[in-house]
């Protein structure tokens, strides 16, 4: 376990070089990135990245790069998020939990596979909790964790855009 992260295990298919379908990889994702003065139970596990139609059959590891907020244009990101309780978060000067607001180029599909968190926009707040799904279709948002124990988000971006992404901690 890296900090206070549960590790996710990856199993990875691919097709050898006679076409036949082979495990490439069965393990924890070596992908774990925790954030710099945040609680080392707030960390992504990235599971796998496409840069474009997904036509690569190496078996490099395409999630072996620098953490990035969304993929490119045509891209798809697959990641884990571990969310610990707000109260373990910096707080900005008001006192407030410090989350982390973004907005990204893409289309998101999110579920929530453990613990509750709330989807907050600047115009609503939405209780989910496991097994509900989340797409967001562009916007500024964050989430947030009110209860006493970690929450963990699965989310899929697909870039759809060329913007740049644009992410802040506020509010």
């Amino acid at each position: 376990m890296t900090g206070g992260l549960r590790p996710v295990r990856r199993v990875v298919v691919a097709l050898d070089g006679a076409g036949q379908p082979r495990v490439v990889a069965d393990g924890p994702s070596p992908h774990v990135h925790t954030l710099p003065g945040l609680p080392p139970d707030l960390g992504l596990t990235d599971l796998w990245y496409t840069d474009g139609a997904p036509t690569d059959r190496s078996t490099d590891d395409p999630a072996a790069r620098e953490l990035s907020v969304a993929p490119g244009a045509g891209g798809t990101l697959f990641r884990v998020v571990q969310f610990p309780p707000d109260t373990e978060l910096p707080t900005d000067d008001r006192g407030a939990p410090a989350l982390f607001w973004h907005e990204t180029p893409t289309v998101d599909y999110n579920v929530v596979l453990d613990g509750e968190l709330w989807l907050l926009t600047e115009h609503a707040q939405v209780h989910l909790g496991p097994l509900d799904v989340i797409v967001v279709r562009g916007g500024r948002h964050a989430w947030s964790n009110r209860t006493t124990s970690p929450a963990i988000l699965a989310t899929v971006g697909v870039g759809v855009g060329a913007e740049p992404n644009r992410s802040d901690e506020v509010e």
